[in-house]
């Protein structure tokens, strides 16, 4: 699915994950910076920043989070969330436990909705 048949929300929640997902170790390095340029050039997402904003403006905390997550309900969009993560999660060549457990449970939540 192309990025541009996404909705406001569903662009916010693949922005905020990705962000999450980034920061599941405590911060950004160089290079995971230019590994998420990179990722968002190559899906044509090139108003990251902007859904970025959105959602860090609609979502405060983890309970929210889940409650956004469970907005998203297109099955195909939850399948391209899930391979954009999983991509990102190995750039270094293999998946932290914790970018790992971020993308788990979110599978998780989608397949018991």
């Amino acid at each position: 699915m192309n990025i541009q048949d996404y909705s406001e929300q569903e662009k916010a929640f693949l922005a905020g994950t990705v962000k999450l997902l980034v920061m599941t170790h405590g911060g950004i390095t160089e290079e995971e910076l230019e590994d998420l340029e990179r990722l968002t050039r190559a899906i044509s997402f090139d108003d990251f920043g902007n859904y970025l904003e959105q959602f860090e403006g609609q979502v405060r905390d983890m309970e929210g989070y889940w409650e956004m997550a469970g907005k998203i309900s297109r099955p195909l969009v939850q399948d391209d969330i899930l391979e954009v993560l999983t991509e990102l999660s190995l750039q270094e060549g293999f998946s932290s436990d914790t970018e790992q457990k971020l993308i788990d449970d979110l599978r998780g939540f989608w397949e018991s909705a």
